[in-house]
């Protein structure tokens, strides 16, 4: 639709408005739709459809009533530069590397081609990763470029968090449905869960002309790799450690006290992350790729970073409040393994890559736009 077709449709819907409302239809719209809306999620007197045009408000589903349309994300940073990088998932692949190299290269590719931050909406049955990624993800941790990965779908059959998103470092998105509640089929839990975002229900864009609605952690990954773009736009100063704290600080609370498995720090709050006057960073909060190489790779090969024996009970150390726990192995990847995709994206200057295949979502309907 061109600017000018928009503006004389905009027109005639001020008009219906008004010719519905009377003259004072905004403030019958601030005083009395708006609250009827968000605790109703209909409007008042819209049972009937509105005399327009339906071929002009929507050419792409003319025969559905506007105001039964689905309704989804316009998106989050509208200015973000975004580059992809699309992966074959298929092993052994019969024209090129398998799926875990590919994943490996990927990242590299999007470091190198200037990624702020890197969205994976991927997964896998496995908690543990290739040792052959430790360097590609400790070459983003190393160039201040934030990772954020889905926790995985439920419906896949995953009911613990995968790989890549139990690597340490990277922000593992987990997803919620309308009112809060964590998605029965597509999010999965663990230690690994960062923070959850919308995940059902999903409306976007379809290669060429059509849409869907879908459910999906792979939907809601980057929503928050958008609203890490905002920050950093906001807060251009911060490394990638301080947004992704800024993210999960600012989070609003679900679940148990302190860090949920299934919520993570809680449901995301974009306005609070990008305005809010929120604690102070400490790194020594969080993990980092590099620590956990230097111990679990050296306890590998029965040394630590300065070439002492690893005692005995290296494998288990403190988390950030103090309380032990035991971090995920790293090995090779099993053929078993699920993976759903990856995806790269960028903001208002800032790069986002987004690695993702339609594995990571579970598809509800599909429609044409002819």
């Amino acid at each position: 639709m061109s600017q000018e077709e928009w503006d004389e449709w905009f027109d005639q819907f001020l008009a219906e408005l008004e010719e519905i409302h009377g003259e004072d239809w905004e403030e019958v719209i601030d005083e009395e739709l708006l609250d009827e809306f968000y605790e109703e999620r209909t409007f008042p007197g819209m049972e009937e459809e509105l005399e327009l045009d339906d071929e002009d408000l929507a050419p792409e589903a003319p025969d559905v009533p506007w105001n039964q349309r689905p309704v989804g994300v316009v998106g989050v940073a509208p200015e973000a530069n975004i580059i992809s990088a699309s992966l074959v998932l298929e092993d052994p692949n019969p024209n090129g590397p398998g799926t875990e190299e590919q994943i490996a290269q990927a990242v590299v590719w999007a470091v190198d081609n200037g990624a702020d931050i890197i969205n994976m909406s991927i997964g896998s049955g496995v908690q543990d990763w290739p040792e052959s990624w430790d360097e590609a993800f400790l070459h983003a941790e190393e160039n201040d470029v934030l990772v954020v990965a889905a926790a995985g779908n439920r419906a896949a059959g995953h009911w613990s968090v995968g790989a890549p998103a139990t690597i340490p470092g990277v922000l593992t998105v987990a997803g919620v449905d309308e009112n809060r509640n964590i998605s029965e089929e597509s999010s999965s839990q663990g230690i690994a869960v960062d923070i959850a975002a919308a995940s059902e229900p999903l409306v976007g864009a379809l290669p060429g002309e059509g849409y869907a609605t879908w459910t999906g952690t792979s939907g809601a990954t980057p929503l928050v790799a958008g609203a890490a773009a905002l920050v950093m736009a906001a807060h251009p100063e911060l490394s990638a450690q301080e947004v992704k704290h800024r993210l999960l600080v600012s989070a609003d609370s679900e679940g148990a006290e302190g860090v949920d498995p299934e919520y993570g720090h809680g449901v995301i709050n974009v306005a609070e992350a990008v305005n809010g006057n929120l604690p102070e960073f400490n790194a020594d909060d969080y993990d980092t790729l590099a620590d956990w190489i230097r111990v679990h790779r050296r306890a590998d090969d029965g040394v630590n970073g300065n070439g002492a024996d690893i005692p005995e009970d290296a494998e288990v150390i403190a988390g950030p409040e103090g309380e032990p726990r035991e971090l995920p192995r790293a090995a090779e990847v099993r053929s078993a393994q699920d993976w759903a995709g990856p995806v790269t994206v960028a903001a208002g200057g800032l790069v986002v890559v987004i690695l993702m295949t339609l594995a990571a979502v579970h598809l509800i309907s599909r429609r044409s736009r002819t």
